[in-house]
């Protein structure tokens, strides 16, 4: 046990006891999440480190043969910059994934201008790098694209009439 580790006390077995014997509510039940979480930590656990996540239950995927954005990031170029105060670093990964999915989602082809109104700055000061992975087909290679720092203005182009 790592020195900041403290080990979990009866009193916590005790409360969360609890609370798994409570009756779920309606309108969530947890428990019928545990086989999609399973799944889902598994994968994480054989995913290379900084690899595109996909869980199922975030999207239905889009038809054969067209584009589904698996994730895209505005800004993670500057994951450890510190902006000047007031402003503040916000970047997250996939931090841009909704609204590249909406815009190309369907289709066999697109042509990205990437804005950066369109998502916000998610920090002030720092030139941002635009990285996208998307694929073709269910389990098909993920194809990615990355463009340099600053992507403010620039255009992505997502085909999956080209070969991979």
């Amino acid at each position: 046990m790592a020195p900041t580790q403290r080990p979990l006390t009866p009193e916590f077995a005790k409360i969360y006891r609890q609370l798994l014997d409570k009756t779920e509510m309606l309108w969530f039940q947890f428990s019928r999440l545990v086989p999609q979480i399973v799944a889902a930590t598994a994968g994480l656990r054989t995913k290379a480190w900084g690899a595109p996540v996909e869980f199922s239950w975030r999207s239905s995927l889009p038809p054969e043969g067209t584009i589904h954005v698996v994730e895209a990031t505005y800004g993670e170029s500057c994951q450890n910059y510190t902006p000047k105060y007031p402003a503040y670093n916000w970047v997250s990964r996939g931090n841009a994934t909704a609204i590249l999915r909406e815009e190309c989602a369907g289709k066999t082809s697109c042509l990205f201008s990437f804005e950066m109104q369109k998502i916000g700055d998610p920090a002030s000061g720092c030139a941002k790098d635009f990285f996208v992975a998307y694929r073709c087909r269910q389990g098909g290679p993920v194809r990615t694209i990355a463009l340099p720092p600053e992507a403010d203005g620039k255009t992505v182009s997502l085909d999956c009439l080209a070969p991979p």
